[in-house]
């Protein structure tokens, strides 16, 4: 449980086919804390390289 971010869970995807383990974080959102968001940035492009 986080101070301001009320209860959450870390999560990471990770496959072959990713170049890289897609890291995530649910948030429970919703009236009764029934519903969960689901959270992730991707990374910024870098120029002349891969994503």
């Amino acid at each position: 449980i986080g101070e301001r971010a009320g209860e959450y869970i870390s999560v990471a995807l990770d496959d072959p086919v990713f170049m890289q383990p897609i890291r995530a974080t649910l948030f429970q959102t919703g009236r009764g804390k029934s519903e969960w968001q689901l959270v992730w940035n991707r990374p910024a492009k870098r120029p002349g390289g891969r994503e």
